[in-house]
């Protein structure tokens, strides 16, 4: 990451994970009690985590102001907004599964993930300079 920039790990890491996702309910459908299926669904999407290990800290690292008395207050509020979003990830994505089907749920999250992945390709700056 650090080597060929945040984008270069960032972008096939969400990919990864959005095909995961995508791939569950597809599995479910023609392999409905297969472990194995499971575990190999599952499996792409640890490979995608580790695509990304460190990715949301490094981007809060770089995007923090200069040493002095702001950094610190910057990181604790991206830290806070970021683990808002691993709070509230799993129980939004429970709710629609809950008001809708599994299915849903899993649809959502690859969309997440597309959407994240295309944002991070054509809206986000590099913030590694070489």
């Amino acid at each position: 990451m650090d080597h060929f920039g945040r984008k270069y790990s960032g972008i096939p890491a969400h990919v990864v994970m959005g095909i995961s996702s995508a791939s569950v309910p597809i599995l479910a459908k023609y392999y409905p009690s297969s472990f194995l299926a499971l575990t190999l669904a599952s499996s792409g999407s640890g490979i995608g985590n580790g695509l990304s290990s460190g990715l949301i800290m490094s981007l809060g690292g770089d995007l923090s102001p200069p040493q002095g008395q702001n950094r610190a207050k910057f990181l604790a509020l991206f830290r806070n907004f970021t683990d808002t979003g691993l709070l509230l990830g799993p129980w939004v994505s429970g709710k629609i599964a809950d008001q809708f089907s599994v299915t849903a749920g899993f649809d959502v999250l690859a969309s997440t993930a597309l959407v994240a992945a295309l944002w991070m390709l054509f809206v986000m700056r590099e913030t590694v300079s070489r």
